[in-house]
């Protein structure tokens, strides 16, 4: 089976789904290409091969961009006429808000193919249609949305064979925004590459002998790409809290990634800095994706503070307790963790307190469920069945 899945940018370093839902199909035999662009999401990486086969068997083609807007949209050169010659018999689209995306729909009428789209987007405070401030670039930003590019995704939305949306309330959000009937929808929660995520008790012993760590350090884990956006700087108050309580365990924290504004790095690092804390904070500063599971098998929890995405599952993967914000993920949180206010740091300052008191049996107990949960219910194998399975119903009832 040919499959061609439509990015609007693709960085095997960083993972994201759409390389993750490539490899496995891969994996199955299956006949995979990627149609992004030569520039990276971050603008950090200017790709100069416009094709590759990679490591994992799927092929990478990489198009000029001619124009960018934003953080997802752009305008790539040649794009129809490079579709054409890919002749997919399944087109997997991840995102519905590129112009160009239309043209892929349009094409339906000459060339059969099954369409498939995920649907990763909702409101929530800081969207663009829930902006933290008024401003007249969030005025523009939030105009821009929902007079433009509501109705590009309006449009492929309407037309696709199936949506998948990964969460409940991405599923809520193509009903009562854009009005996508129910019967349409297929939920698909994301999973995680347990190939990748693991916990690793070799490499839990070198990191924590390299960073002087005892049995008597809780170590706490922040994995991420750390934005304003994502209010990181509360990380400090959290520092202040626990500073506050009598624990019988030294509380350490892992920071593994990068911040994308120096300016707000070296902020967050002063404030640190002036703290009496500051020799229990260690940045690990960006590591190759190979290379996360180390710090989560090192660490004791895995948290997040007002924001939370898949690493959950990738934590979970790797042994942790998960202390996670209740938004749309907390759903994962089992027997293996505990869910709080987004951006409760009083609340969260006190779990920790409470988690670092157990015996090491308990806290043994509670890792040995996040491995099991990640195990039994979160697998891209099973995923991509789910997928093939919807392709299938497709094909067999219409004649392609």
């Amino acid at each position: 089976m040919r499959v061609v899945h439509l990015s609007p940018f693709f960085d095997m370093h960083l993972g994201y789904e759409e390389f993750y839902t490539a490899k496995y199909m891969s994996k199955k035999g299956w006949d995979v290409t990627i149609l992004t662009i030569k520039v990276s999401n971050d603008n950090s990486i200017k790709y100069t091969k416009p094709a590759e086969t990679t490591q994992y068997g799927f092929k990478i083609i990489r198009l000029p961009c001619l124009f960018r807007y934003g953080s997802d949209f752009v305008y790539m050169k040649q794009f129809r006429k490079t579709f054409s010659l890919l002749e997919p018999d399944l087109v997997y689209m991840h995102g519905t808000r590129l112009p160009q995306y239309k043209k892929i729909v349009k094409m339906r009428k000459k060339k059969k193919f099954v369409l498939f789209t995920d649907h990763h987007d909702f409101f929530y405070p800081g969207h663009s249609m829930m902006p933290s401030r008024n401003s007249i670039r969030n005025l523009l930003a939030r105009i821009e949305y929902h007079y433009f590019r509501r109705f590009i995704s309006k449009y492929i939305l309407s037309r696709v064979d199936k949506i998948f949306p990964v969460t409940k309330v991405c599923k809520d959000h193509l009903i009562s925004y854009f009005k996508i009937p129910e019967t349409r929808i297929v939920p698909m929660e994301l999973p995680v590459d347990a190939e990748l995520f693991y916990f690793d008790t070799k490499r839990r012993n070198e990191i924590r002998k390299d960073l002087k760590f005892t049995e008597n350090d809780f170590v706490l884990n922040f994995t991420g790409i750390f934005t304003r956006r994502k209010k990181f700087e509360k990380i400090i108050d959290l520092i202040h809290e626990l500073k506050k309580e009598k624990l019988d365990k030294k509380i350490t924290i892992l920071i593994v990634g990068y911040f994308r504004e120096k300016d707000y790095e070296k902020e967050i690092k002063e404030q640190i800095k002036k703290s009496d804390f500051s020799n229990c904070v260690y940045f690990v500063g960006k590591v190759p994706k190979e290379n996360i599971k180390d710090y989560y098998s090192a660490s004791d929890v895995a948290f997040w503070l007002e924001n939370n995405s898949i690493s959950i599952l990738e934590a979970m993967a790797c042994g942790c307790i998960v202390f996670v914000p209740d938004m749309q993920l907390s759903h994962y949180v089992n027997g293996n963790g505990i869910v709080f206010e987004p951006g409760n740091i009083s609340q969260l300052s006190d779990e920790i307190s409470k988690f670092s008191k157990l015996s090491q049996k308990d806290l043994e107990i509670k890792k040995a469920k996040s491995l099991k949960l990640v195990k039994n219910k979160h697998n891209y194998e099973i995923y991509v069945d789910k997928i093939y399975h919807e392709y299938k119903k497709i094909t067999e009832s219409i004649q392609y």
